[in-house]
């Protein structure tokens, strides 16, 4: 009873981290939202700035500046400008989604939210698979549940065998004194001694059923530790790798923002052509959401 109750806690603890995992997803998700639409709308920014400046360069009569740049510097921004609605639509979904989570009134989250300012950073160390596997409360709960259950066969098999107990007393009761007679007495200690008759049939088969169920929670384990295994190696392959892709997505961005720099500050030179600058805010863009 001690380990089944254990092994309840520890079932109840796992649905919590369920809950809480789902929680985290659509937290990161929400953060994903947001800066996703930070990024569009500093695209956007961008994009302004330039239709800006070659405005400003075709009034000014620029050579190289014609009017068809400046419509394409136009349709770049309003183009920048088409996903920003979305984004907001999408986050402000998200948050409502928190809202049922959490079981808040819907908008309370939208109010706190502080995205990626407000989530928590920590290095984490990592040990091998079977280390974490080790904190998962389902696994435990699955040992626990296995133990239990071959505790329950030797509870079975002690029932085999009969136990008696004498709960006669040594005192006779009669009318006269002379009622008293050792046949009398014997008769009555007869009758208080108890023990269980001898049901062997039904008893084996108990055994063999507490057997069968702890071969089958002996299955439901291994199956749990299996799983446990397999979701710590690919969580541990997926860090690799995002730890590998932000290096590369890092770098990236470094030589799109230096290109970007080095284009635009051309252009305003005139040494440079629109479509140059244009192609170089393409590819900061693209090399941010990579990010």
């Amino acid at each position: 009873a001690t380990l089944s109750a254990a092994a309840a806690a520890l079932s109840y603890a796992a649905t919590e981290q369920l809950e809480l995992a789902r929680l985290s997803r659509q937290w990161v998700a929400a953060v994903t939202l947001q800066a996703r639409l930070a990024l569009a709308r500093a695209t956007a920014a961008s994009f302004r700035a330039t239709l800006e400046l070659t405005e400003q360069r075709y009034r000014l009569g620029s050579q190289g500046v014609s009017a068809s740049d400046v419509l394409i510097a136009r349709q770049n921004l309003e183009s920048a400008r088409v996903d920003i609605p979305d984004l907001e639509g999408q986050l402000r979904n998200q948050l409502l989604l928190i809202d049922e989570q959490l079981a808040r009134l819907p908008g309370t989250t939208a109010r706190e939210f502080t995205g990626i300012a407000g989530t928590p950073t920590a290095t984490m160390a990592v040990g091998y698979p079977a280390a974490l596997m080790a904190q998962r409360p389902d696994v435990a709960a699955a040992a626990l549940r296995y133990r239990a259950a071959l505790e329950d066969i030797g509870a079975a098999r002690a029932n085999l065998y009969p136990a008696l107990s004498l709960t006669g007393a040594l005192t006779f009761q009669g009318e006269r004194p002379g009622d008293f007679t050792w046949d009398n007495y014997l008769s009555s200690l007869t009758q208080s001694i108890t023990g269980p008759l001898f049901q062997g049939g039904r008893l084996r088969a108990q055994v063999r059923l507490e057997r069968a169920e702890a071969e089958e929670l002996a299955a439901h384990f291994a199956r749990a530790t299996l799983a446990a295994l397999t979701d710590v190696e690919i969580a541990l392959t997926e860090r690799d790798a995002r730890l590998t892709q932000q290096t590369l997505a890092q770098a990236a961005v470094q030589t799109a923002t230096q290109s970007n720099r080095v284009v635009s500050t051309r252009y305003r030179q005139g040494l440079s052509s629109l479509l140059a600058v244009l192609e170089t805010q393409r590819s900061l863009n693209s090399a941010q959401l990579n990010l």
